[in-house]
């Protein structure tokens, strides 16, 4: 692991040493005038004639009659319809996505810091699946967590700042070429160059530019033809270090973003997938095997390389749909619970934490988690599981990906 850290150290001592480059003054995004021209675009941005009134159901039927062949595309969009609906009623806080726990009366959200990644995911899912209305609503959502001229992880969260996951899903916004996603990269760019290396005006390890991440950003920057930054200028792929360390944790579904930034660089730009890649992919599905975001980033990117042909792709895409729409773990007919899952986002967790189920739990200290009289389980806040709810984003996500494939994929 030394070696790791005497690498990050290296890459982050040529910025923090470069205080003599000139500090041009910082001018933040005008975010009022981003939303205002936004909502004036809507009713035209898309050129299709069942998207030209605006209307996300009509957008939405579109999408419907292109899968009719597929009862199971159905059901899989009819279970993304109520987890966006349950979303807007009751998992947005300053119009960006939260957990919930409910205290009687009370609905308070849960994960609030963590709710950039969330949103951003939210946003992807459903830009892709045509739903314009809404992308727009929760990307007008995610523009409030950018706030005096920096990001934060909620507007109620201005301690912390992002961290490296969360700048992923900034790129994967700017990835949906957005009008304004230049400018947001534009204005990431300065920031990251200002506090050399740091995406956050409060320097801490969290908000670092990795080297890894430092090239790839950069790859973006010059694809997109924006202004270049000299922090991604000296990036550098860190894989291939990193690999022997590698555990099944939160760290590896930063990896697991981070691949899938690539995949997309590949898809749109035609930027050539790097070995590290194709390893990465294949690394961590070996790692977690019931991790179906990372099943599908090996398979894809073994389709994407001319490993496997469509087909033998298609069927690992069919394996996806099955899961979600069986698994227990997605509910059919409300919000994903703490009764059914310990976890508010799966694919950012091992499979193995993903149970919550009475028999697991009732071998949790006493002091955790206790059974009442009529078995309901009780967490150590004194709430019952059912009081604890999830937005379903993951599901949400994880859906846009296969089912775009089924569109858009050459057989």
């Amino acid at each position: 692991m030394s070696l790791l850290k005497s690498t990050y150290f290296i890459f982050l001592s040529q910025f923090l040493l470069c205080s003599c480059m000139s500090q041009k003054a910082y001018k933040p995004l005008d975010i009022k005038d981003i939303i205002e021209r936004d909502k004036e675009r809507l009713f035209t941005v898309y050129d299709t004639e069942e998207c030209l009134e605006g209307n996300s159901l009509k957008c939405h039927e579109g999408l419907l009659n292109s899968l009719k062949e597929s009862e199971i595309n159905k059901a899989l969009i009819n279970k993304f319809n109520l987890y966006e609906k349950n979303i807007e009623k009751n998992f947005l806080e300053s119009g960006m996505v939260v957990g919930r726990e409910l205290h009687g009366e009370k609905r308070i959200p849960a994960d609030l810091c963590d709710s950039l990644l969330f949103s951003s995911l939210r946003y992807y899912a459903l830009n892709r699946l045509y739903f314009n209305n809404m992308a727009y609503e929760a990307w007008r959502g995610i523009l409030s967590a950018y706030v005096n001229g920096q990001w934060y992880r909620h507007p109620d969260c201005l301690d912390t700042p992002i961290s490296r996951d969360m700048f992923l899903g900034i790129m994967l916004l700017t990835n949906e070429d957005h009008p304004d996603s230049d400018k947001l990269l534009d204005n990431l760019t300065e920031i990251i160059d200002l506090n050399n290396g740091f995406f956050s005006f409060k320097h801490r390890l969290v908000s670092y530019l990795s080297p890894g991440l430092a090239k790839t950003y950069g790859k973006v920057l010059k694809n997109r033809n924006l202004k270049n930054s000299f922090v991604a200028d000296k990036g550098f792929s860190t894989y291939f270090i990193e690999k022997p360390f590698l555990e099944r944790d939160y760290r590896t579904h930063l990896l697991a973003l981070h691949i899938f930034i690539e995949i997309s660089l590949y898809e749109k730009f035609q930027e050539p997938i790097e070995s590290w890649v194709e390893d990465a992919s294949n690394k961590i599905y070996e790692l977690d095997k019931d991790n179906q975001f990372y099943k599908f980033l090996k398979f894809k990117t073994m389709y994407l390389k001319g490993l496997i042909d469509y087909d033998n792709f298609k069927s690992r895409l069919e394996e996806i749909k099955y899961f979600l729409l069986k698994s227990r773990y997605f509910p059919s007919d409300t919000s994903p619970s703490y009764c059914t899952r310990g976890s508010d986002y799966l694919w950012q967790r091992t499979s193995d934490e993903w149970p919550k189920i009475r028999t697991e739990l009732e071998k949790l200290d006493s002091h955790k988690v206790h059974i009442d009289d009529d078995k309901t389980l009780l967490t150590k806040d004194g709430l019952y599981c059912s009081d604890i709810y999830w937005h379903g984003v993951d599901y949400m996500f994880l859906l846009s990906l296969v089912l775009e494939t089924n569109l858009y994929s050459k057989k």
